[in-house]
Formats: C-alpha cells, sequence, structure tokens
C-alpha cells in the first residue's frame, strides 16, 4: 500500500510534512520498518491512516514486558489509571512547549502519539483479563472498581474523550461477547471483519477516487451514494489485498514461526540430553 500510495499521490508537501518539501527515502524506510510513529513529520505522511500502525507496533514491543508485569485485573487498573495521568502530563506539558512552530501539526501529533494511545491499549487488556477470568465483572475487586471510576471521571473533567470512547468500545465488546445479537453477529460482518485490515489501508484510496465523481443530486443524496460507492470500491480492494497478500504473508510468517519453534525443540531436547 505504501507503493500504491506513492504512485497516486506521489512524493511532494503535503499536511503532514510541515515544512519539508517531500516524502524522502529515510520516510519510507522509517514506514516499511513501522517507526515512522517517532517522528512528528512522518507518522502520517503516505497513507494517511498509517499512525495507529505505528503506534500499534510500539505496543507490541512492551506486550513481553506487560505479560510480566500485568498478572491481575488491579495490575490492569493501576497501569490503565498511571497511563492515563502520564498521557495528560505529558500533553499537558508538550502542548505548551512545542518543538515546532506549526501548531495544527504539532497538536496532531500530540493526539496520534504512543503516550496518548497507551491507556486504551490498557483497556484492552483489562478487557482480556475480565474475559479470562469465568467471574467476569465480579473478578473486578473493590478497590480496582472505584480505580477505574476514577479514571473515567478524571478523563471527563479532563476532556480526553478517546479514552472515554474506549470505555464504551470496552462495555461494547463485553455485552457483545454476552448478548450477541444476530443482526451483529452474523456471517456478513463477520466477513467484513476478516477484510477489515485491508479496507483500513485501502479505505483512503477508494475515497480519492470516488471523490473525483461529481454527483448532479442533493447533497444528501450525493453523500448516501458516495457512502456507498466507497464502501463496496473499498470491499473490492481489500478483497483482492485480503486474498493475494494478507492470507499469503500470514502463511509465510506461521511457517517462519513454526521453524523457529522446531529449531528451538531441538535446541531444547540436545541440552536435555547433555544435561
Amino acid at each position: 500500500m505504501l507503493i500504491i500510495y506513492l504512485v497516486v499521490n506521489g512524493t511532494g508537501p503535503r499536511f503532514w510534512l510541515g515544512d519539508q518539501e517531500g516524502v524522502t527515502v529515510a520516510n519510507i524506510v522509517a514506514h516499511i520498518l513501522f517507526l515512522n510513529g517517532l517522528n512528528l513529520y512522518w507518522i502520517n505522511s503516505i497513507i494517511g491512516v498509517e499512525w495507529s500502525i505505528a503506534v500499534e507496533c510500539m505496543f507490541y514491543l512492551c506486550v513481553p514486558l506487560l505479560f510480566k508485569l500485568i498478572r491481575s485485573i488491579r495490575h490492569a487498573a493501576w497501569f490503565v489509571m498511571g497511563t492515563l495521568l502520564l498521557s495528560f502530563g505529558l500533553n499537558t506539558v508538550f502542548a505548551n512547549a512545542p518543538w515546532i512552530s506549526d501548531h495544527p501539526l504539532w497538536g496532531h501529533y500530540l493526539y496520534l502519539w504512543f503516550p496518548n494511545q497507551l491507556p486504551v491499549f490498557g483497556l484492552g487488556i483489562l478487557l482480556f483479563l475480565i474475559w479470562k477470568d469465568e467471574r467476569h465483572w465480579k473478578s473486578v475487586d473493590r478497590f480496582s472498581g472505584v480505580l477505574l471510576l476514577g479514571s473515567i471521571l478524571f478523563a471527563l473533567c479532563a476532556g480526553m474523550t478517546d479514552y472515554l470512547i474506549g470505555v464504551l468500545l470496552l462495555l461494547g465488546a463485553y455485552a457483545l461477547y454476552h448478548w450477541q445479537p444476530f443482526w451483529l453477529l452474523n456471517r456478513g460482518w463477520s466477513w467484513i471483519g476478516c477484510l477489515s485490515y485491508s479496507m483500513y489501508l485501502t479505505h483512503m484510496l477508494a475515497l480519492e477516487i470516488v471523490s473525483q465523481i461529481e454527483l448532479p443530486f442533493s447533497p444528501v443524496v450525493n453523500l448516501t451514494l458516495m457512502f456507498v460507492m466507497t464502501l463496496l470500491l473499498t470491499t473490492g480492494l481489500s478483497w483482492l489485498t485480503y486474498s493475494w497478500i494478507e492470507q499469503p504473508g500470514i502463511r509465510w510468517g506461521k511457517k517462519i514461526i513454526s521453524r523457529m519453534k522446531s529449531v528451538r525443540s531441538q535446541e531444547d531436547s540436545v541440552k536435555e540430553s547433555v544435561a
């Protein structure tokens, strides 16, 4: 998708590049290595939605450590509250001490960067631990409940809407796990879910194509038709990338992991026999 967007949009200046003249080789390499999130000019400068993938990869690097540190719902509640306070503190400090003169771009970066999104990842960890425990919400002790309620009240007072949306999504995911209405959980939505990662990467391209079409109807009708056309085109493009790129890549990755596990088990067997 990096290649496609570079071909379609070129390498010239754009909002996300700020005062930089264009997309550089270093920028492209950073995207390939998922390090674009470390540079405010690069974080979202090629595809237009890649910032979240860079942030997610930063989180994946922390996962081994988090698995060791967060072993209970109480640990997760402390992590959520701690990262929420950290995010608020860092954003408050850096909002008043920008590194660049382009204040709108700096504000966007402070919303997208890893520290600001970390509390929402904490909610994901919390949801996993609640789901894992057979008692579910009953496993949330009083102290953890107070911490989580305090985090919601703090986010309300601080205007941290992304965290509040994360809380709503946590509750929605938990509700779907239990009640599973057919209109939300069916083969159609499941198929869309399988394509969702590809759709995330292709929808900006589809929107650019559809926006070139001039429709002669009323604004509401035009918007509805544009939405339908964008959805259909995104779904079609995503089915192609899912079938020919994403799935083969996943199978290739599984083969590599399987070989690594085989080699490791052989090494362990040799060590045991030597011992």
